[in-house]
């Protein structure tokens, strides 16, 4: 199995286990290079709710847990925390299907 394959199906994985809203957030999580649950949460207070077919959508609090704990994010420091790169590039390829790029360009400057 390929490297590709392999992070394409845990991505897919994550997907299916906690849902589009959860996984919108970890896809924003994989704007900056090192994350830390502080700015996992301000990450979710700012961008927490969305409209999807014009239905107000919410992502979870639970979700800045779910993302530290997962296989694909690793701990580099006290409270700092790094998404492996080719997981973090296939993540920004669906964040920029998702959102316009005045909006990935709000996530990175907020």
């Amino acid at each position: 199995m390929t490297n590709l394959k392999l992070n394409t199906d845990i991505i897919n994985s994550y997907k299916e286990r906690y849902g589009e809203s959860n996984f919108l957030l970890v896809c924003m999580a994989s704007v900056p290079l090192i994350i830390s649950p502080d700015l996992l949460y301000n990450l979710w207070n700012n961008f927490k709710t969305y409209f999807k077919n014009d239905k107000l959508q919410t992502v979870s609090h639970i979700a800045v847990s779910d993302i530290l704990l997962s296989v694909f994010c690793r701990p580099v420091g006290f409270e700092i925390f790094k998404i492996d790169e080719e997981i973090r590039i296939l993540l920004r390829k669906e964040l920029e299907k998702t959102l316009e790029s005045s909006e990935i360009k709000q996530i990175a400057t907020f």
